[in-house]
């Protein structure tokens, strides 16, 4: 996690082994930066419409699409018929490594999206507080 914004717990610089365990952490307890995962989210958008780069179209249709028995989940995206009173389709996600939490709202349709990122753990507010940002700038969205 060299060259990256550090997450924190108890008030204090995280250390790696702050984070969750490689059996449950996001990706192997892989990181990318903001600019990379806009370019992918960017990517999911467009792969929505037919023009994705990264993967097949049957990927990212199965992807974004809501499978069986999984209630409103799709491979690693939630779908949601609207958000915070904006129509959809609406790819969510969030999670956390611990030390840390991060969410995205993507609307495919409208080619419009949110990243929101907080560098402080659950005890510190960094969830709620990311949770709080999504949807106050929500309120604010045309």
């Amino acid at each position: 996690h060299t060259n990256q914004p550090q997450g924190h717990l108890n008030g204090k610089p995280a250390k790696l082994e702050d984070t969750n365990p490689d059996l449950i952490a996001p990706a192997g307890n892989m990181a990318m930066s903001l600019h990379d995962w806009s370019a992918f989210c960017l990517d999911q958008m467009a792969g929505a419409q037919g023009h994705g780069r990264l993967l097949t179209q049957a990927s990212y249709r199965l992807m974004q699409t809501v499978q069986p028995g999984g209630g409103s989940a799709g491979l690693g995206w939630g779908i949601q018929p609207s958000l915070a009173g904006h129509a959809g389709p609406v790819l969510m996600h969030a999670g956390s490594d611990g030390t840390g939490y991060a969410a995205v709202a993507l609307f495919p349709a409208s080619g419009r999206g949110l990243l929101v990122a907080a560098n402080a753990s659950d005890e510190m507010g960094g969830a709620k507080g990311a949770r709080d940002v999504m949807m106050a700038l929500m309120k604010s969205y045309p």
